[in-house]
């Protein structure tokens, strides 16, 4: 579970415990990663294709390193070689 645990305590949502995250960061940047990632996109609109996340959670179980795969996979649909830099005007020389 991307939460780590099979339960949570409500008082436990925001803060986290022991060495865990948030709770509620963890599964708001899944769903977030899921959302940009996994949609389908079709003549009829937008299908947020939620058959995908279960696949997602499994993969940032294993290894929370699956997030850079997921930045990949967002970029090749962009088509874009890597996410955008933010330009700072006084680092141009």
């Amino acid at each position: 579970m991307l939460t780590g645990r099979d339960r949570v305590r409500l008082d436990a949502i925001l803060q986290g415990w022991d060495n865990h995250p948030s709770p509620l960061n963890a599964l708001t940047a899944a769903y977030t990663i899921h959302l940009d990632v996994n949609p389908k996109r079709s003549k009829s609109g937008y299908n947020p294709n939620w058959g995908k996340l279960s696949e997602l959670a499994t993969d940032l179980e294993t290894s929370p390193l699956y997030v850079f795969s997921y930045l990949k996979q967002w970029t090749r649909g962009k088509e874009v070689e890597s996410p955008s830099k933010r330009e700072d005007s006084s680092l141009h020389l």
